[in-house]
């Protein structure tokens, strides 16, 4: 028999699979810039950006320190399903009517209260998965 099996993402894997995504997005970033650098480099040595060609660095001095920050927090609230949970959460609790439009927020709230059923199991889904991913002998 062809038993198909499933896997679960333990947080530990999960985890994993973030680090690995802000690593390769790090890495593209890494790689854009300084593609980015060298071009705007040529085109001061060419006179044709206006520059002198001294190569001044106008962010300030810290170029990849702020932006790795900056990316590394991105990264994390789009990977983190824990804070989409706790977004929505905070959404549907300060969601208030705007100029007495009750349809539109019944509407998101219907929404919002949609998507956080569909994004917490429930027990039978997860029993299901669970004996979904068993042998076909048992």
């Amino acid at each position: 028999s062809n038993a198909i099996t499933r896997s679960v993402m333990t947080p530990e894997a999960i985890e994993e699979l973030v680090n690995r995504r802000v690593e390769e997005a790090l890495a593209a970033y890494e790689t854009t810039r300084t593609a980015n650098a060298l071009e705007a480099e040529n085109q001061s040595q060419n006179g044709s950006d206006g520059d002198n060609g001294n190569g001044e660095n106008k962010n300030g001095g810290n170029v990849n320190g702020e932006n790795r920050n900056e990316l590394m927090k991105l990264m994390a609230e789009v990977y983190c399903l824990r804070n989409k949970i706790q977004k929505m959460e905070s959404e549907i609790w300060n969601l208030t009517a705007k100029n007495n439009d009750l349809a539109s927020y019944n509407q998101r709230f219907q929404e919002l209260t949609m998507l956080r059923t569909k994004m917490v199991p429930r027990e039978e889904d997860r029993v299901e998965k669970f004996i979904r991913g068993l042998p076909d002998n048992i």
